[in-house]
């Protein structure tokens, strides 16, 4: 469950390592931090905790970085915390692996039966990283230039260039609405792609459609072919409910711990 944009970015990177050249990793990690706020007047017994969801989603964690089972966990603490009022999400993702997604919406879900969750984005919030983000109670974009969406699955693999077995290209396929997980991979590298679409891609993108309806049923279902819009598209769509500075997010937050 990522956007394409952001598969592609990553090509370089794994033909170098399977070419067997060095790679410096350090410009592809981030850390995620999470960060306790009070009300300015300081009266307010709860503090409003903001999480940051940056670059590529993983199950588990890596380069330091939070994976989704550990974000899933502190979702599961937040919720039972009593001095977190509310939780806002600061997100910049083109998203990344769907293998525990259904599992966060739950967790997402469960914290916002109990209490205010906001998510504030800024860049980008596609495809995994919306999956996030559609369960929240509310969701806004830092300007009308982010982009939002992408909800589908795809499934990449790089497989060697026919004229030169040091040079690999990238071959993605996507869900359509896919027998044996080898024969299916072999399938897909002699061009049969869709054992790969009804056997592993179309379940997800299934789960994925209705984890959104669930969190946003208002959306409109034009968003499932998997398009990415701008901001402004986004509240047309009713993928999103504004733009607001992440100051602003938190403000509110604030507000609705005493609703």
């Amino acid at each position: 469950m990522v956007s394409e944009t952001e598969a592609v970015a990553l090509q370089p990177v794994i033909t170098s390592f399977l070419n067997g050249n060095n790679v410096d990793l350090s410009i592809y990690t981030t850390k995620q931090r999470i960060h306790g706020y009070k009300s300015a007047g300081g009266s307010q017994e709860q503090r409003v905790v903001v999480i940051e969801i940056y670059g590529m989603i993983l199950k588990y964690d890596y380069c330091g970085d939070m994976g989704m089972k550990s974000f899933e966990s502190i979702l599961n603490q937040l919720k039972s915390d009593p001095t977190v009022g509310a939780v806002v999400l600061d997100i910049d993702s083109g998203g990344g692996e769907a293998t525990h997604m259904p599992h966060v919406a739950e967790a997402m879900r469960q914290l916002r039966n109990e209490k205010p969750v906001l998510v504030h984005f800024s860049g980008v919030c596609a495809s995994a990283a919306y999956y996030i983000a559609s369960q929240a109670t509310k969701i806004y974009a830092s300007a009308p230039t982010d982009r939002v969406g992408s909800i589908g699955t795809m499934w990449g693999f790089h497989k060697p260039n026919e004229n030169s077995r040091a040079e690999y290209q990238l071959v993605s396929v996507y869900a359509t609405k896919s027998t044996d997980k080898n024969g299916a991979y072999r399938a897909a590298l002699d061009g049969d792609t869709e054992p790969i679409k009804e056997k592993l891609l179309d379940p997800f993108n299934k789960q994925f459609h209705q984890d959104i309806l669930l969190g946003r049923p208002q959306v409109d279902e034009s968003v499932f072919g998997g398009a990415d819009v701008m901001a402004d598209e986004g509240i047309k769509l009713n993928l999103i409910d504004g733009i607001k500075r992440l100051e602003d997010v938190i403000e509110e937050a604030f507000t609705l711990i005493t609703q």
